[in-house]
């Protein structure tokens, strides 16, 4: 991964990119967004992963944000599982397994398309 300077000169690794999305689609009546993400993983091997998303429902967030008081990478984990779309559960599993990072990437990108965020600069 390439290096980046600060104001100060001094050489700092750049911020991890947050997952990119497509227009939404509306899947069996319901809007999916798609989510991915590149990353270099510890080979130095580019990888992307892509998986579908539903939006969560109101308990599904509840539900992440009491999680993330005791593990919070589980907790986006399980947001990320319940809001992927059925026939890709299952290769999410075997990639968070792999690469939990994702976790995180997914899953604040799916709580920001709900309103999460920050305010003020």
């Amino acid at each position: 991964m390439p290096e980046a300077t600060n104001t100060a000169g001094q050489t700092q690794a750049p911020a991890a990119p947050a997952a990119t999305t497509t227009a939404p689609t509306t899947v069996d009546g319901a809007v999916t967004l798609e989510l991915s993400h590149t990353f270099a993983d510890f080979t130095d091997t580019e990888r992307t992963v892509t998986c579908h998303f539903r939006r969560p429902s109101r308990h599904q967030i509840s539900r992440a944000q009491s999680g993330m008081r005791k593990d919070a990478l589980q907790a986006m984990g399980t947001l990320c599982l319940d809001c992927v779309v059925p026939e890709e559960r299952e290769h999410l599993k075997i990639v968070l397994a792999e690469y939990p990072g994702l976790a995180g990437s997914f899953g604040n990108e799916i709580l920001a398309r709900v309103g999460f965020g920050e305010l003020g600069k």
